[in-house]
């Protein structure tokens, strides 16, 4: 299984959209998913195509994080980077991270209502998080948006 698990990590997408379509139009992919949610994560996977999605990114990041995440989302649930569309920001309950949370919650505030539990100190974590590195097309709005003053 452990062979099969990395034929599956081995395949590559460009983007959420081409995998969210190869799960729903290729049904050995989805079989995949399905046997090896089984075998390592002890859980059929069945039905909604977000189940199908969540799974599989469960399963290619089998190694969690030691530390768990402040933040819970419920299984099925998918949010994309509502910035740049960045596959590599797309948030699942598999690769839930206090960071990644922080970012969906910062650049899409209206995404909290899908998180089943938030720290007490949510407003305070999402005002402190670090935007040194915020996205460019965060910037450029920023830029564009006319200035009040008081």
């Amino acid at each position: 299984m452990i062979e099969r698990l990395e034929a599956l990590k081995s395949k590559k997408f460009s983007n959420a959209t081409e995998l969210r379509n190869a799960l729903k139009n290729d049904s050995q992919l989805r079989n995949e998913v399905e046997a090896l949610s089984k075998y390592f994560l002890g859980r059929s996977v069945s039905g909604c195509g977000n189940c199908f999605f969540d799974a599989y990114m469960e399963l290619i990041n089998r190694k969690k994080m030691e530390e768990k995440s402040k933040f819970q989302l419920p299984r099925g649930i998918v949010l994309y980077d509502p910035i740049n569309k960045d596959a590599n920001k797309i948030l699942t309950a598999a690769n839930c991270t206090d960071e990644l949370a922080l970012y969906h919650l910062k650049y899409n505030p209206n995404c909290r209502k899908y998180f089943s539990g938030l720290p007490e100190n949510i407003d305070e974590l999402i005002a402190a998080f670090d935007c040194s590195n915020e996205p460019e097309a965060v910037k450029e709005r920023k830029q564009r948006e006319p200035k009040t003053t008081d």
